[in-house]
């Protein structure tokens, strides 16, 4: 039952892909049917890395995103290195620096 516990985290993270390609991050997610968003970085406005204790053990976390223009967030569950990726995406929103 225990190694039971993580596999839904772990088939949602093979299952979902992002890309941070010149000035815009790509995000795509589904087992069967897919789900793709893009979002201009330059309209990132928040930022936030959430980890519980278990997702810190694994090196995982949560990324939630705010963009101008919108209400809602989208949050990425259970991404490799979430600080990693929440840092370059800021600085690949700063004017000048998208590669």
């Amino acid at each position: 039952m225990v190694l039971i516990w993580p596999l839904p985290g772990a088939l949602r993270r093979q299952f979902t892909k992002t890309t941070i390609s010149g000035d815009r991050l790509g995000f795509e997610t589904g087992m069967f049917s897919k789900t793709t968003r893009n979002i201009q970085l330059s309209k990132l406005r928040d930022l936030r890395v959430d980890q519980n204790v278990t997702q810190r053990l694994f090196g995982v976390g949560n990324l939630s995103i705010e963009t101008s223009g919108e209400a809602s967030r989208l949050t990425i569950e259970d991404i490799d290195g979430p600080q990693a990726v929440a840092d370059e995406n800021l600085n690949r929103s700063q004017p000048g620096t998208a590669a």
